[in-house]
């Protein structure tokens, strides 16, 4: 994540978790300090106004405009699928797998991904997830399974 050690303190004030796990991955002298510093005085209940990075420039933090309406138009399409999910329950009623392909492009590192994704559906729990991505003579193959279903997930032999 591209934050900044204001912008960890304030995730933290609002999560209000009771443990945290100090971020890596950032410069040691640049950052790393003054983004745990933000956690732990947010955690604290301290004011955290003052933590700034010595090298911060708001400008490297700027979201674009495109960025801002890709992730309105995702967020709406979330609430859509909310909004329609007993009517998508009985559009897919009485069917096993509903299947979904895409392709993915990687901008930043020109990758290409081709996904597949099945659904496996099933009446007594919230049924499987399985991912298959192929890209760069790659190829990844997940399935996800809920807590929830694995009382329901068949057993090899029976």
């Amino acid at each position: 994540m591209n934050f900044t050690a204001q912008g960890y303190a304030r995730l933290n004030r609002n999560l209000n978790p009771d443990i945290c796990v100090l971020e890596g991955g950032y410069s040691i002298e640049g950052a790393l300090p003054y983004t745990n510093l933000g956690i732990i005085l947010a955690m604290a209940g301290m004011d955290t106004s003052h933590v700034r990075e010595p090298d911060y420039d708001p400008e490297r933090f700027r979201q674009s405009e495109d960025m801002n309406n890709y992730i309105e138009d995702i967020c709406d399409q979330a609430v859509q699928l909310f909004a329609d999910r007993e009517k998508m329950k009985k559009e897919y009623a009485g069917k096993e797998t509903v299947v979904e392909r895409k392709q993915i492009f990687y901008d930043t590192t020109g990758f290409q991904v081709a996904e597949t994704r099945l659904y496996k559906l099933c009446p007594h729990c919230p049924g499987t997830s399985e991912v298959v991505a192929e890209g760069l003579h790659q190829h990844l193959h997940w399935i996800l399974y809920s807590i929830q279903q694995l009382s329901h997930v068949p057993q090899k032999g029976a």
